[in-house]
């Protein structure tokens, strides 16, 4: 979470999306790549 926290803050090309992004959005997304290279490369 800290990572996604850093993602979303203040400055961040984050803010450049057409819709705001949040630290959960990130996290879950961050999550979800790591199951699916564990699917993938495991």
């Amino acid at each position: 979470m800290n990572v996604a926290e850093a993602a979303c803050s203040e400055g961040e090309t984050i803010h450049n999306e057409a819709f705001p992004i949040t630290p959960d959005m990130v996290f879950a997304a961050i999550k979800a790549a790591n199951a699916e290279g564990r699917r993938r490369f495991t």
